[in-house]
């Protein structure tokens, strides 16, 4: 796997690298997911979209402060 999957080279360059792209692929699959099974058990999938985003914000917090407790 390569880790940087591609540049653009705007503003200095934007590199985008491999491990950001799966990341985002499976949270878009597990949101998916989630809204799918949602409509078999008959919860609203306003619920699920309302919550995954609170998920995501949630993951991008938890995992800056557990870096800045580490490093």
């Amino acid at each position: 796997m390569f880790p940087l999957l591609f540049e653009i080279p705007l503003f200095g360059g934007i590199k985008v690298y491999t491990y950001g792209v799966l990341v985002a692929l499976g949270f878009v699959a597990g949101i998916w997911w989630s809204t799918r099974e949602a409509k078999f058990v008959r919860i609203k999938t306003d619920f699920v979209l309302d919550l995954s985003f609170y998920i995501i914000v949630a993951a991008l917090v938890g995992s800056r402060i557990l870096y800045i407790a580490i490093d």
